[in-house]
């Protein structure tokens, strides 16, 4: 489908990088190139679903020209220079530090509602009243980045724009010089309030298409009062990126961590965050414990572009979260067995994989959950959380099985039943492998190609 999507908007609220440094001081005139800049010094790669999808797909469409000179707008802590990198220019959306702040808050209340926390407010009227000001936030951030991307457009015309995730999701209302097709990568299940799942929709209905994760959330976004077309496509992931660790590397991030040769190894890579569910993983440790010994929980991860101080939102929840669980572990008498490594490079990334024997994902809710993913990709048996859209793939004793993550008991006979079974842990970590053909860069970037070419067909829009 040659050129299909034309000069292509995208706009996420995590950037691909992060700068650092005296970056912000490099001028602003024309597009720097990311690699004349010192990797890890001046910039670094953002963890994340989102962008570590977007980044191998956007190359894709460029090498197989699906899209034309693609340009991702994402949001920045300071002035920063346009970025050019492999094919894909990188613009930065920057808004005053108390539109920031207010924006943060009302965008932790919306993903506290659509992951069904305790904390989230009780109906959308709380934006016209206690926390009107950080729905003023909200939609002044939203409203900048469809002024960056409209700017843009009146000096070489978009032919769509691509907008992703909930924090976004009132700029396609702002643009009308092309199509606009909104992707949610967050749950949209039926325990969301249904006043709560018509706010969405309603903003969500100036958008040409939406794409969904998985059949259950389109069935629920057409329940909920969007009349516009749904496309299911599962995310995905590009294997390239993901080579086998050596024996060396292993041995090396096993050192690094004090995990022990003779640990069988527990681990869940994920932000610290409550959502992911990792409080559920350490209060099964002591049932997993007495019958295997050797068991070590291992927690990959840090907090995310919204927990970050430096250049993130600066919201503290990945710092509360992380000492919540080490005080759990604690109180329950398993600290000694439970490892956290905090941010890790993505090349460390392969190894943690390859140290494993079990790899978990206890998230309370997901929108899909790649982490399982990562683990197929190196041969490793998971158990999922029935909250997790990717359960919708996994099929129980085949390629892992799927568990109510609020059951401690159940979650540690899972563990312990693949702990002692070779053969089984072997089976699903090749059932695994076999079930990543559905969800690599080759087969999701064709779907999503698809869905957002029948976008560019005349749709009614609702205002």
């Amino acid at each position: 489908m040659p050129n299909k999507l034309g000069h292509l908007a995208v706009n996420t609220q995590t950037p691909l990088v992060r700068l650092r440094g005296d970056v912000a001081g490099v001028s602003r005139d024309g597009v720097l190139p990311l690699d004349r800049l010192r990797r890890g010094e001046q910039y670094r790669f953002t963890a994340g679903g989102v962008t570590r999808m977007l980044l191998p797909l956007l190359e894709r469409w460029v090498d197989e020209g699906v899209a034309r000179d693609p340009e991702w707008f994402s949001m920045a802590a300071a002035p920063s220079p346009a970025l050019a990198h492999r094919g894909v220019i990188l613009r930065f959306i920057e808004v005053p530090e108390v539109v920031r702040r207010r924006y943060a808050r009302a965008k932790e209340s919306l993903w506290q509602v659509l992951n069904g926390l305790p904390e989230a407010p009780p109906d959308p009227a709380v934006f016209a009243g206690p926390r009107a000001n950080d729905w003023e936030g909200f939609v002044a951030y939203n409203g900048a980045s469809a002024a960056a991307i409209a700017r843009r457009g009146r000096e070489d015309p978009f032919g769509l724009h691509y907008v992703n995730d909930f924090q976004q999701m009132l700029v396609g209302g702002a643009l009308d010089d092309a199509p606009s097709v909104f992707h949610l990568h967050t749950p949209f299940t039926e325990e969301i309030p249904e006043t709560w799942r018509r706010f969405f929709a309603g903003h969500l209905s100036p958008y040409a298409s939406v794409v969904v994760s998985t059949d259950r959330y389109a069935r629920v976004l057409a329940a909920s009062g969007y009349a516009g077309r749904i496309a299911r496509v599962y995310p995905f992931l590009d294997p390239a990126g993901y080579p086998e660790p050596s024996p060396k590397e292993v041995e090396e991030f096993s050192a690094r961590f004090g995990i022990a040769p003779s640990d069988r190894v527990l681990l869940a890579v994920a932000r610290m965050d409550p959502m992911k569910g990792q409080d559920r993983l350490v209060k099964a440790m002591p049932a997993i414990l007495a019958r295997e010994p050797r068991a070590r929980l291992v927690l990959v991860g840090n907090g995310s572009f919204s927990s970050s101080t430096k250049g993130g939102l600066g919201l503290s929840k990945g710092q509360k979260w992380r000492a919540h669980l080490e005080a759990l572990a604690d109180a329950l008498g398993v600290r000694s067995r439970v490892t956290f490594t905090g941010h890790v490079a993505t090349r460390d990334i392969p190894a943690a994989y390859g140290r494993a024997d079990v790899a978990a994902l206890p998230s309370l809710r997901e929108g899909f959950g790649l982490a399982v993913v990562e683990a197929w990709l190196y041969g490793k048996p998971v158990v999922v959380s029935a909250g997790a859209g990717i359960a919708e793939l996994v099929r129980d004793g085949s390629n892992g099985f799927v568990v109510d993550p609020a059951n401690a008991d159940a979650l540690a006979d899972v563990v312990c039943e693949i702990f002692a079974d070779a053969s089984l842990a072997d089976a699903l970590g090749r059932g695994g492998l076999a079930t990543t053909s559905a969800v690599t860069v080759d087969e999701g970037s064709r779907a999503l190609a698809r869905a957002l070419d029948r976008s560019r067909e005349v749709v009614p829009r609702v205002s």
